[in-house]
């Protein structure tokens, strides 16, 4: 794929006369460009240069059908070339990759035939090209309905979030003396909140839609009733990817344990309670979820050109749906992060000993445990990512007029290169090397 204005695009096609280079080769190299010369312009007549440049490549090749009458399944055809004096095509057959087909006479069912067979044109096939002297009946050409492009990635999840800190130790009652009581443990501290977690990262924008194939038909002569239904959309842009979970919510911190009540003395004073342990620490919230990722663009569709030489022979009807493909539909938002669990209560602090002149049932009460904290809240949803653009509305239903060696040029490609650029260059229309 190219770029050009910013906007992706198939790989460019050499202009007139090279266009059908971009087509698959046997062997050799694709004839660039720059081998391409600017001729004056020529009204030859066919009849010379085909007799002399094109005809030769008929020797042994008298007839070549396509498909077979009545079968429900024709096997693809594989090659990138079909040349033959005469191309009949008999029933539907499949090409799965770029190919042009080279006649003297290509010979389709009339479209008034209740039945009519379809050249089908596979997944990868990007340029497929017809050039005849003649042609004569109804030819359609259908490009096999294309997968979308693939959906986007998902977005990773989240970043969790570190736990709160632990509540500090409650301080421990006073002992009692002869001239004071004993005191109480202190409550331990609350534990820290979970910190927040991350938002879900963005799903993965879905894949571009593939542009539906070129093709080009060329023919000196279109026999009187011949007409053309073509298909050549481009595929769907592929759904954008699912936003990423958000992240855990922090664990919320323990609480601290209560101090130890103060213990008691002689005949004095008792024991104390301990203090209460520190409640835990909430939970984090969780992260929020990722945007969904934007839909892909959808397929340009394809151009269809119809070439001529006399105005007086063109088809009689030609229907093109070429329209682009519509795209992807954006991923949904990631779901929401859990929130982070509640921290553990503090242990309660141990109460105050007593003493042997207290009654052994007598000492000081154990101080109680502390609440547990409470549950961290869940995140929010992320939004829905957006939805990708549609192709363009893109079919050049050209029917151009060319000049005798422009479709002699055509011909050519359907040669080895080698022989090709020989051609070209007794035609001018090509550097020798």
């Amino acid at each position: 794929m190219g770029l050009e204005d910013g906007v992706a695009r198939k790989k460019p096609q050499l202009k007139k006369f090279a266009m059908h280079w971009d087509l698959p080769v046997k062997r050799g190299t694709v004839v660039s460009a720059s081998t391409i010369k600017k001729r004056k312009t020529n009204m030859e007549d066919v009849e010379p240069l085909w007799n002399r440049h094109i005809a030769p490549q008929f020797s042994g090749r008298a007839k070549r059908t396509l498909g077979e009458k009545g079968a429900r399944y024709v096997a693809p055809v594989k090659e990138g070339r079909i040349v033959s004096r005469e191309v009949e095509l008999a029933g539907p057959v499949t090409f799965e990759q770029d190919t042009v087909i080279l006649c003297e006479e290509f010979v389709a069912p009339s479209a008034r035939e209740p039945s009519i067979p379809a050249i089908m044109l596979g997944e990868d096939v990007e340029d497929f090209t017809i050039v005849a002297k003649t042609i004569r009946g109804h030819i359609e050409i259908k490009k096999e309905a294309p997968p979308p492009g693939k959906p986007g990635k998902p977005g990773v999840i989240g970043s969790p979030s570190a736990p709160g800190a632990p509540g500090h130790k409650g301080k421990d009652g006073k002992d009692a003396s002869l001239t004071h009581s004993s005191k109480d443990g202190k409550s331990g501290g609350s534990g820290g909140k979970g910190g927040d977690s991350g938002k879900g990262g963005m799903g993965g924008g879905g894949e571009h839609g593939r542009d539906g194939p070129d093709i080009h038909i060329v023919a000196d002569k279109y026999e009187p009733g011949s007409s053309f239904e073509i298909w050549n959309p481009g595929a769907n842009g592929g759904e954008g990817g699912r936003g990423g979970q958000g992240g855990l919510g922090g664990a919320g911190g323990p609480g601290g344990p209560g101090g130890k009540g103060g213990d008691a003395y002689l005949l004095a004073h008792g024991a104390s309670k301990g203090g209460n342990g520190g409640n835990g620490g909430d939970g984090g919230p969780g992260g929020n979820g990722g945007d969904g990722g934007p839909g892909g663009n959808g397929g340009d569709g394809g151009d269809t050109t119809i070439h001529w030489i006399d105005p007086a022979n063109i088809p009689e009807n030609v229907s093109v749906n070429g329209e682009g493909g519509p795209g992807g539909r954006g991923g949904p938002g990631g779901s929401e992060g859990p929130g982070g669990p509640s921290g553990r209560g503090g242990p309660g602090g141990k109460g105050g000993e007593g003493d042997l002149l207290h009654p052994p049932d007598d000492p000081g009460s154990m101080g109680k445990n502390g609440e547990p904290g409470k549950t961290g809240k869940e995140g929010k949803r992320g939004p829905d990512g957006e939805e990708g653009e549609e192709g363009e509305f893109k079919f050049k239903h050209e029917e151009k007029q060319i000049e005798v060696r422009d479709f002699i040029a055509f011909a050519t490609g359907a040669f080895e290169e080698p022989e090709a650029r020989k051609v070209l260059t007794e035609l001018g229309m090509a550097e020798a090397e």
